[in-house]
């Protein structure tokens, strides 16, 4: 099984309760990020450079499995 595209963006806000935004990197707007988007337990900060896939969920598209960059995997 392949994996899904990933893109690549800004985390321009996050909440303590742990929703925030991506601002992407090749277009306009920003994308919706939820707790349980965050992959591999990965510990995120505001202004942090992260990777995610596009996922469509019950408000419309969001982000999935969100990772820091320098924590790619191999």
């Amino acid at each position: 099984m392949t994996e899904p595209l990933r893109h690549q963006g800004t985390l321009t806000a996050l909440g303590v309760d742990g929703f925030g935004f991506i601002a992407p990197d090749r277009h306009a707007g920003e994308i919706w990020v939820r707790p349980r988007s965050v992959g591999h337990r990965a510990t995120l900060r505001e202004g942090q450079r992260v990777e995610y896939a596009i996922a469509f969920g019950t408000l419309g598209i969001e982000a999935a499995d969100v990772r820091p960059v320098d924590a790619r995997r191999p």
